[in-house]
C-alpha cells in the first residue's frame, strides 16, 4: 500500500514499519500516546514510571498551549526545537539510568525498551510544526472498525448480520452528512405513535415487510413498535417516503 508512498509516515511501535527507516523519501514518526501507554501500565508495579509521564505530560501541555494560542506552524516548530525537544532529552537521560535498576521483563523495562527502540522517531515531531505528536486521529478514526471485529461476532446469523449492516449502513451515511446519529435515530421514533395510517400497497412492495411484522394491509393504524432493526429500517423509510409524499 505504501510502495510509492513519500513524506512522512507516523505509526505505532509495530516492528513492521521499521523498514521504512531506510526507505529513500519516507521519514517515519512515532506516537508519543502509544509509548505513553506502556509506561501507564508500568505504573501498575513500578511508581517510578510516573516520572515519565511527568516528561509526558509537559510535552502535551506544550502542545495544548500552542493550540490554545492559535500557533502557526512555523512558531509550533521554534517552541518544540526551544522546549519540547530539551524535554526529551532529559526522558531519554532518566531512562538510560533507570534501565539499569531493572529486569528487561519487568514492565517497567519493557517500556523502556519500546521508546528506546522508537525513540529517533519519537524525536522527529519537533522538526516540523505540521507533524502530529501522536497519531490519536487516526486511531479514533478506526476505533469503530476495531471495536466491530468483536461486535461482529455476537450477529448471531446472516439476518442479524444483515441488520447490522442495515444500522452500520444508515448511521455511518449520519457522520459523512454530518448529521448526529442519536438525535436522527430518535427522532422518527418518537413520531411514530402520532403518524396517520399509512397504505403499503399502493406505493411499495414490501412482501418481506408483511412477512417478518404481519402487517398485510396498512402500518401505524394504531402506536406500534417493531423490534427487530430490520422492521425500523423500513419505518424509517416509510416516514421519509411519507414525508416526500406530502411535500410534493
Amino acid at each position: 500500500m505504501f510502495k510509492d508512498y513519500k513524506g512522512a509516515l507516523q505509526t505505532d511501535g509495530y516492528a513492521a514499519y521499521s523498514i521504512y527507516e531506510k526507505k529513500q523519501g519516507v521519514l517515519p514518526l512515532g506516537c508519543i500516546a502509544h509509548m505513553r501507554r506502556k509506561f501507564e501500565n508500568a505504573l501498575v508495579t513500578t511508581p517510578e514510571a510516573q516520572k515519565a509521564l511527568d516528561y509526558i505530560a509537559l510535552l502535551y501541555m506544550l502542545e495544548e498551549n500552542l493550540r490554545y494560542e492559535g500557533a502557526d506552524h512555523e512558531q509550533i516548530r521554534k517552541e518544540r526545537e526551544q522546549k519540547a525537544y530539551p524535554i526529551l532529552q532529559q526522558m531519554e537521560n532518566w531512562m538510560r539510568q533507570t534501565y539499569n535498576s531493572y529486569t528487561p521483563k519487568r514492565l517497567i523495562g519493557k517500556a523502556i525498551s519500546y521508546a528506546f527502540g522508537i525513540w529517533p522517531r519519537i524525536c522527529r515531531y519537533c522538526k516540523e510544526g505540521y507533524y502530529h505528536i501522536d497519531n490519536n486521529a487516526v486511531e479514533n478514526a478506526i476505533r469503530p472498525i476495531t471495536l466491530g471485529r468483536k461486535n461482529y461476532l455476537f450477529s448471531g446469523n446472516d439476518n442479524g448480520a444483515e441488520d447490522n449492516c442495515i444500522f452500520y449502513s444508515l448511521l455511518g451515511s449520519c457522520l459523512q452528512a454530518g448529521i448526529e446519529p442519536g438525535k436522527w435515530l430518535t427522532s422518527p421514533l418518537e413520531k411514530i405513535p402520532s403518524l396517520e395510517a399509512l397504505s403499503i400497497g399502493k406505493n411499495y412492495s414490501h412482501k418481506a415487510l408483511t412477512k417478518k411484522t404481519g402487517l398485510e394491509k396498512t402500518l401505524f393504524s394504531k402506536p406500534v413498535f417493531l423490534c427487530s432493526t430490520y422492521g425500523l429500517f423500513w419505518m424509517l423509510k416509510l416516514i421519509w417516503d411519507s414525508k416526500d409524499s406530502k411535500n410534493n
